[in-house]
């Protein structure tokens, strides 16, 4: 128990006074990163795009290639995380940026993917030709809307377990 508090008394120290989410924002301002933040109606955090410098000059050498990744309720808001990787000639993956999004919805996958499409813009980079991501439906069509000359694949990980899910053997 002391050390949890011990832990948590140098977090709270860290943070100054802010909240998590606004101790993160400017913990990423001041390490360089390029992020952006939708916040609601009452100013609180929605979602939030952040990416390293470093990644951002990986991409503009390998920018074909995008792969979409979310996983859920990642953390203790129950916010989706999503990650979006690139691969390198070698076919080497890398992280292009991550994103806690404020939901699942098509509103959610539209609103980062337009964020990264002006990323793209900014850095002076080509688009992405190809873009894989798993099925989930809301995510496809906003690839679509944002990225539309894009080739949009699914994850064979993904279409993978839906197969076995189909024949039971997912149930495992």
């Amino acid at each position: 128990k002391d050390i949890y508090n011990s832990i948590q008394r140098v977090k709270e120290s860290m943070r100054q006074g802010q909240s998590s989410i606004h101790a993160l924002i400017n913990q990423l301002d001041g390490e360089g990163f390029w992020s952006r933040v939708q916040v609601d109606e009452n100013g609180r955090v929605k979602s939030i795009l952040f990416a390293h410098p470093e990644s951002l000059q990986y991409l503009r050498k390998y920018p074909d290639l995008l792969l979409l990744d979310c996983t859920y309720k990642t953390n203790k808001y129950q916010m989706p995380l999503l990650d979006i990787v690139g691969v390198d000639a070698c076919q080497r993956s890398f992280c292009i940026a991550f994103a806690f999004l404020g939901g699942e919805g098509e509103d959610d996958y539209l609103w980062v993917l337009e964020r990264l499409r002006s990323l793209y813009m900014l850095t002076e980079t080509n688009l992405p030709s190809v873009i894989i991501s798993d099925r989930c439906l809301a995510c496809l069509n906003a690839i679509e809307a944002i990225f539309p000359s894009a080739q949009s694949l699914l994850c064979m990980w993904h279409v993978n377990k839906a197969v076995k899910a189909g024949s039971g053997e997912g149930a495992k």
